[in-house]
């Protein structure tokens, strides 16, 4: 009987693992931000986007902890067994709680304006790219006229340089063939220009085709971020909000 009064009167330990747990996941998610922001560079766009990106990734962490805390609370009050820290412990997860619920509630609008100041970040630098690769084209196909052009306004010289030249079969056959397009170049020099005509279409339109692809690409992806991450912020804003209710009346009891 007395056995069984002293197993009864001997206090539960889950309120402490309770609060322990709490505690341990604040202090690792407030580790967490901290290195997630430093070095700050407020005026990089990407990293803006980087730091707000993470911060709703892992925005369930220091959720959890201050949950625990709430709970650890409660169940030592539903115990009976008095806490000395049980005051400290509710103003802090009331202010925690209500401070990252505003956090995560004025995120959206700042995500939203630097996506979609990365988008268009993004969308310059693949037409920058495009118009380079367009630019080095027409310098390639220049040079490749001037080459040419050379060619046939020394043919002559260029057959005598050859003669003597031990050529493989392969070599040979592909030295027919140019000298044989040099030929039909200075004949006829429209099927030059219209040659390189078609070849510079047929680049380009493989240049363009991949900007707007990779432009569709990126357009897609942020869409989908902005989606993904606005929705995020937004349930943690509401369970936030909650928890800190929750955490005001528990305070009360």
């Amino acid at each position: 009987m007395v056995h069984a009064q002293r197993s009864q009167a001997k206090p539960s330990l889950s309120p402490l693992v309770l609060l322990t747990l709490g505690f341990t996941l604040v202090a690792i998610a407030t580790t967490d931000f901290l290195t997630l922001a430093f070095p700050p560079q407020w005026g990089s766009t990407e990293w803006r986007l980087r730091l707000m990106t993470q911060l709703i990734d892992r925005g369930a962490i220091p959720f959890m902890g201050l949950a625990f805390l709430c709970l650890g609370c409660w169940v030592s009050t539903y115990q009976r067994q008095e806490l000395a820290i049980k005051p400290l412990v509710m103003r802090g997860v009331i202010l925690g709680s209500l401070g990252l619920a505003l956090v995560y509630g004025g995120i959206t609008p700042f995500y939203f304006s630097d996506n979609r100041m990365a988008s268009a970040q993004t969308t310059q630098a693949l037409n920058d790219q495009a118009a380079q690769a367009e630019l080095q084209l027409d310098n390639r196909l220049n040079q490749e006229l001037g080459l040419i052009s050379n060619l046939m306004d020394n043919e002559a010289q260029l057959q005598q340089q050859l003669k003597g030249q031990t050529l493989s079969g392969p070599q040979q056959a592909q030295l027919d063939k140019v000298m044989e397009q040099l030929k039909q170049f200075k004949d006829d020099p429209a099927t030059l220009q219209q040659r390189t005509t078609e070849a510079r279409t047929q680049v380009l339109s493989e240049i363009r085709l991949q900007k707007e692809q990779a432009q569709g690409d990126a357009r897609h992806r942020f869409i989908r971020d902005a989606i993904r991450l606005s929705l995020s912020s937004v349930l943690l804003a509401a369970g936030y909000l909650t928890l800190s209710i929750l955490g005001f009346q528990q305070g009360r009891a």
